[in-house]
């Protein structure tokens, strides 16, 4: 759901999953189709979600870093307004709104528009 002209690189991080077989051979399958290149890093033992996004931000590429956990589905758009932001000043760490879909019957909630400072 992101224009390619925006991405330079995916990085996955696998943080020590197990019993997992989709995440191996159909994972990387999958990902050698995309149109970009993907790089896909396995923890041995499980770092946690910040050490894991440590360790893919020591290997990306790219100007800006988008961190997305495996829960997340983005919506079209999403990313270029965050660039939006970050252009206009480069120190600047940016956050979407984030809505919410329901568990029990995948009802859409949009999320607050609230901005923070």
């Amino acid at each position: 759901r992101t224009e390619i002209t925006f991405l330079h690189e995916i990085i996955m991080v696998d943080d020590a999953s197990i019993n997992r077989e989709y995440l191996k051979d159909t994972l990387e399958a999958f990902t050698k189709e995309l149109p970009l290149p993907v790089h896909i890093l396995r923890n041995n033992d499980r770092l946690g979600l910040m050490k894991s996004r440590l360790r893919g931000a020591e290997i990306a590429k790219g100007d800006t870093l988008t961190f997305l956990d495996a829960h997340i589905e983005c919506s079209p758009g999403w990313l270029e307004y965050l660039l939006y932001e970050v252009k206009k000043d480069r120190t600047a760490v940016v956050c979407p709104i984030i809505d919410v879909i329901n568990d029990n019957d995948f009802g859409y909630f949009t999320g607050s528009d609230m901005t923070w400072v």
